[in-house]
């Protein structure tokens, strides 16, 4: 109760923190690993950072000067869109959806922020670094920050609660119009 307590009392220094610890974490992995492609071995044939300069979205898709707005555009609405509706309909969404907003917003953000540097002339991309792979099984994630996670575990969050509080206002609605129906 009291983490939870924090974290819906104190949103937005939760969101500035999470901000920060992507911001933080895509330059200091930029700066360990030196330049693109350049890995660093965690755990064998698993995980390790490596270093890749995303110029679209998820695995490179949308790429491209076109691609390029388009993610910069939905990177820019995604962002308003969720910051409008926390400030907006923070009383009257669950707090389970609160939370999603709380994880996903920052990776929006930190995503956007990447997406507008520009590095002669050309845009930089967004600084992936965790790549996730199994050699066993040719299984090969694209390589993520935390950003991403962010906004994936967020978005997740506030759909599961989203149908949740949606089918419960449903049945409370339901309940009452049976309610109204029994005394007629």
């Amino acid at each position: 109760k009291v983490l939870y307590k924090i974290f819906i009392e104190y949103f937005g220094l939760i969101m500035i923190g999470l901000l920060a610890l992507d911001i933080a974490t895509k330059y200091i992995m930029e700066a360990a690993l030196g330049y693109p492609g350049a890995t660093i071995e965690l755990i064998p044939n698993l995980l390790e950072f490596q270093l890749v300069y995303n110029k679209g979205a998820f695995a490179g898709m949308l790429g491209g000067t076109v691609g390029h707005i388009i993610l910069i555009l939905i990177s820019f609405v995604g962002t308003g869109i969720m910051a409008y509706g926390l400030a907006k309909y923070r009383y009257t969404f669950s707090k389970g959806m609160i939370i999603g907003i709380i994880l996903a917003l920052p990776g929006c953000f930190g995503n956007l922020i990447d997406r507008v540097i520009y590095v002669n002339g050309e845009p930089r991309g967004v600084i992936d670094f965790i790549h996730f792979y199994i050699d066993a099984i040719n299984f090969d994630w694209p390589v993520f920050n935390v950003a991403d996670m962010l906004l994936v575990i967020g978005t997740i969050v506030f759909a599961v609660f989203y149908f949740i509080y949606d089918t419960k206002l449903e049945n409370e609605k339901k309940a009452k119009l049976e309610e109204i129906e029994k005394q007629k």
